[in-house]
């Protein structure tokens, strides 16, 4: 624990000297102290000024003005800044750039990833002016916030637009265009409410786009690059997500923007990612309603029909936590302990519904986190072998702990026990007859 203490006091005593992303799980509440009290820190403290993005939102000002109210119960300002997928012209405006340039700190709100990145872009994919002077202020100041879709365009890699856990892993995955099709073959899919333009600047027009599926995987190449080398989820483990992720790590790894490993967020929780880019680059756990999930399949195999995947290995930390990012190192808060001989169970518990369907009237969240940490909980368990919900075809799913490790403790800030845990083994398969 003694290595550990050391490299925690280097890693903080230069952290406010560089880069620094703040990505949230999505759902953050006005008084989400451990998110938007870190932001306001970082961005410069009382008095900073942050500009506000919420262009991703179906109710933009009204998501703005609970953002808002976040920034400002913690001393700092905020502005908004109205750019948008049907508003071109507005992300190339001098004015609007300088605007965005005087600010301290950037945060995207949540919303729909094509819409964000819609709006930030030209149709070439260049760099609008508004989003070059983001790169300025991030470049200069070095603080840029996120939360659900406002998180995972942050980064290099691939972005995930849409996908359920089951569908993402049997079917092949898409890849999202922004190029208008023919209007017999598309529909429209973002319908934003009808205004007259500002005088002198022109009405982008609204782009025929592909119907994107609630379940199949669908992702766009690579989001704002402020970030690299993790994709990027959000309410991870709320909507058993983590089928999904896999799915795109290993279909995109051979991409260019492709590395085969992604971060996922819980809901309410934020990941504090410091001097980003360097390499005494760190990242920290903020907040204690769920944990922080990071996926790695660069050494995972992917064979299809019949579907069988192995070698992901998965990571999951809670409160306090930090974790050298490139090396995969895990810094565990003081006050947790080695789980091993203090396991609470002596045996682990399967699922028949690891990935929490939709389709099932009486199931509940979760099971696929619930089932690893009991997994790392018991005495005796070493594997669990689990199952889908659907059955055409039914999907075997097998978590091995054999060479990983848990830590634990009850909280000092809420009394709840906390359960992290390193390189668990995933191995999932079809089942044939």
């Amino acid at each position: 624990m003694l290595k550990y203490s050391l490299i925690t006091l280097n890693l903080f005593l230069c952290f406010v000297t560089a880069q620094h992303l703040l990505l949230a799980g999505g759902n953050l509440k006005d008084d989400s102290a451990h998110y938007w009290k870190r932001l306001v820190h970082l961005a410069g403290g009382k008095g900073a000024t942050i500009a506000v993005f919420t262009c991703g939102s179906d109710n933009p000002d009204a998501d703005f003005e609970l953002i808002s109210k976040a920034i400002t119960n913690f001393g700092a300002n905020a502005s908004h800044i109205q750019v948008s997928i049907n508003d071109i012209e507005l992300a190339n405006d001098e004015d609007t750039a300088e605007l965005v340039k005087e600010h301290t700190a950037v945060f995207f709100g949540d919303g729909d990833v094509p819409k964000i990145i819609g709006a930030l872009r030209n149709e070439d994919g260049s760099d609008t002016e508004v989003l070059e002077a983001i790169r300025s202020v991030f470049n200069e100041r070095g603080v840029i916030g996120g939360s659900g879709a406002g998180a995972m365009v942050l980064t290099s890699a691939p972005v995930i637009i849409s996908g359920d856990s089951y569908e993402s892993l049997l079917n092949k995955p898409e890849t999202f265009s922004f190029v208008p099709l023919t209007t017999t073959t598309t529909q429209r899919i973002m319908r934003p409410r009808r205004r007259k333009p500002k005088r002198g600047r022109k009405r982008r027009p609204q782009k025929d786009q592909p119907v994107i599926p609630t379940s199949n995987l669908i992702y766009i190449d690579s989001g704002f690059g402020f970030m690299k080398n993790w994709s990027i989820d959000t309410r991870f483990n709320d909507l058993s997500r983590q089928g999904r992720l896999m799915s795109l790590l290993l279909n995109t790894k051979i991409l260019p923007s492709g590395t085969g490993r992604g971060i996922g967020i819980d809901e309410e929780m934020g990941l504090a990612i410091y001097r980003v880019g360097r390499e005494d680059e760190f990242a920290e756990v903020l907040g204690n309603r769920g944990g922080v999930s990071l996926v790695d399949t660069s050494s995972a195999t992917l064979t299809l029909k019949p579907l069988h995947i192995d070698g992901v290995q998965m990571t999951f930390f809670t409160e306090d936590d930090k974790l050298i990012l490139d090396a995969a190192e895990i810094i565990p808060a003081t006050w947790k302990a080695d789980v091993d001989g203090q396991e609470w169970h002596i045996l682990a518990e399967t699922s028949n519904d690891i990935f929490s369907s939709r389709k099932n009237p009486n199931g509940t969240p979760g099971q696929f986190l619930n089932t690893a940490k009991r997994l790392f909980d018991s005495w005796l368990s070493k594997q669990v072998i689990s199952r889908t919900f659907e059955k055409d075809p039914e999907l075997i799913v097998e978590m091995d702990r054999r060479n990983g490790y848990g830590f634990h403790n009850d909280s000092p800030t809420t009394a709840k026990h906390y359960l992290s845990f390193v390189n668990m083994n995933i191995t999932i398969k079809e089942k044939t007859k």
